[in-house]
């Protein structure tokens, strides 16, 4: 059982890697236009203010560093595995940002149910997005203790989701096999 639950999941899908591979060759762009809707989401939500013009520029701009600053476009968008495990976990973690804000927000509860499951997602994506949610999610819920002195209890319910589903992932036969080689 590998640890990469949810990205072991999609890759077990037989019509990306079977047939005619038009799903397999549509994989990349299909990841940058979710990967360009979700940074325009997020700003959508952080510039309220600004007109749908303004979301795209900031978006194309985000997306165009994203791609300048990646080590190996080829690897990161073109190979499947790789960019299923890594650009969906950054998809998901984007979407989980504008959900989290949503739910700190409005405190309602089909975005906790959307963080929880984006959290899920992400932590079942890879090691590296574990952590990173992993800490997110305690900085909010350690931010949002302190700034108005009680306890969160959606931010509470994500931050076990969290732990849960972290534990899962470290202790799964395949990280073990894979961290001792």
């Amino acid at each position: 059982m590998n640890g990469r639950f949810f990205t072991t999941a999609i890759l077990t899908i037989k019509e990306l890697v079977s047939g005619t591979f038009i799903i397999y060759k549509l994989i990349p762009v299909i990841l940058l236009i979710f990967l360009f809707y979700s940074i325009y989401y997020l700003s959508s939500i952080l510039f309220s203010e600004l007109k749908k013009r303004d979301y795209i520029i900031i978006s194309f701009y985000f997306l165009v560093m994203y791609l300048v600053q990646m080590p190996n476009i080829s690897e990161g968008v073109y190979w499947l595995s790789g960019a299923i495990c890594y650009q969906s976990a950054n998809i998901l973690t984007v979407l989980l940002l504008c959900v989290l804000i949503k739910l700190i927000q409005t405190n309602k509860r089909k975005y906790l149910v959307l963080s929880g499951l984006f959290t899920i997602f992400i932590i079942g994506s890879n090691e590296i997005s574990m952590l990173l949610i992993d800490f997110l999610i305690l900085a909010i819920f350690i931010f949002h203790f302190i700034k108005s002195k009680r306890i969160n209890y959606s931010l509470f319910i994500l931050l076990l989701i969290a732990i849960v589903f972290s534990i899962i992932v470290i202790k799964s036969p395949g990280n073990s096999i894979r961290s001792s080689t």
